[in-house]
């Protein structure tokens, strides 16, 4: 595997070239009527002013993921909009990606947070969790900000169903020891199922459907591959019936980040997806418009041994890794059953 050198330092100085902060303005409104802040502001009844969190601490990663973590962070640093994606499981890469969103924010990034781990219902009351969370004096410890972090969790996706929320801790915990909002940008599972079973109406309005871009139609194209997907993502145990439904429904989901990144476009923001969203072939890339972006797939490579990770530039002039992502960084797979197993016992 080869390190395009070239590649990765233009993607560190295209697009942006300083900083965007957060302003302290009014709320703005998402796509589907919620309210939400680009920064909570301190609360006026209040004459002491909020209380300094303490500074989140670096992780602790293997001297082989020096050179792909500096790299991302320094993509991170300079591009408005990112999309950052990821193989769920996979520890080392969510380690990875987090000590590059805190050098990032070290030198002076300040994006929001869009995670596609929380439901776009969850909003107000991830508000109140980070408000009440930012008023705690216990915050200016780093046990407090831990314990505060795992306040917000639980507010937003209460039981923590689907999630293994030890891997996404840490952007909490950056989102409050730097003051950075987060974004509930997911379709919940009870409204994906309910496009599966009923089509985009059982969900969206008609002016929902119009505003997404869903008021006619995907493309022949986008569906069958995402159905594609779909079918080799389940080991070939479900039918193509079955797999267009549910590729319309990954369809939605990827309309509705996109509706948000728009929304939330006049400052930095880093989407946090799982990599189908974030590939510009058939994720949310598809759906943003002249909303401009930077894809950044981390993919698994058999071939790595562990403590290691790659940068690898996308060649735009052709190759798979040029038609998903502009950056991947490749990291050894996780160790895990075969999950093909699971589905032949069924």
């Amino acid at each position: 595997m080869t390190l395009l050198l070239t590649g990765v330092a233009a993607l560190l100085t295209a697009g942006c070239t300083t900083t965007t902060t957060i302003s302290d303005a009014p709320p703005i409104t998402t796509p589907f009527g919620v309210p939400v802040r680009t920064r909570v502001a301190p609360d006026a009844r209040k004459p002491d002013p909020q209380p300094t969190p303490a500074v989140p601490a670096p992780a602790l990663l293997p001297p082989g993921n020096e050179w792909a973590t500096q790299a991302l962070a320094g993509v991170i640093a300079g591009q408005p909009l990112l999309l950052l994606g990821e193989v769920h499981d996979n520890a080392a890469q969510h380690q990875l990606r987090i000590e590059a969103l805190r050098r990032a924010i070290v030198a002076g990034a300040r994006p929001a947070l869009l995670m596609e781990q929380f439901d776009r219902e969850r909003q107000p009351d991830l508000d109140r969790a980070l408000a009440a969370a930012r008023r705690d004096r216990a915050i200016a410890t780093p046990a407090g900000l831990d314990r505060l972090a795992d306040a917000v969790i639980d507010a937003g996706a209460p039981g923590r169903k689907g999630w293994d929320w030890s891997a996404y801790r840490g952007f909490v915990v950056l989102a409050l020891g730097y003051d950075l909002p987060i974004i509930a940008v997911n379709l919940s599972r009870a409204d994906a199922s309910k496009i599966v079973g009923g089509g985009l109406e059982s969900v969206f309005s008609p002016a929902e459907r119009q505003s997404l871009g869903l008021d006619r139609p995907p493309p022949e194209s986008l569906l069958a591959a995402q159905a594609e997907a779909i079918v080799a993502s389940h080991c070939n145990q479900i039918d193509t019936a079955t797999a267009r439904r549910m590729a319309l429904a990954q369809i939605a989901r990827d309309a509705v980040m996109a509706a948000f990144l728009r929304a939330h476009a006049q400052q930095a923001e880093v989407l946090i997806a799982g990599n189908g969203h974030v590939r510009r072939d058939l994720g949310v890339p598809q759906w943003l418009g002249a909303t401009a972006a930077i894809s950044v797939g981390l993919e698994e490579d058999t071939g790595l041994q562990p403590g290691m990770a790659l940068a690898l530039a996308a060649d735009r002039t052709g190759g798979k890794p040029a038609t998903r992502y502009d950056l991947v960084i490749a990291t050894p797979a996780a160790q895990r059953a075969d999950p093909c197993e699971a589905f032949k016992a069924r």
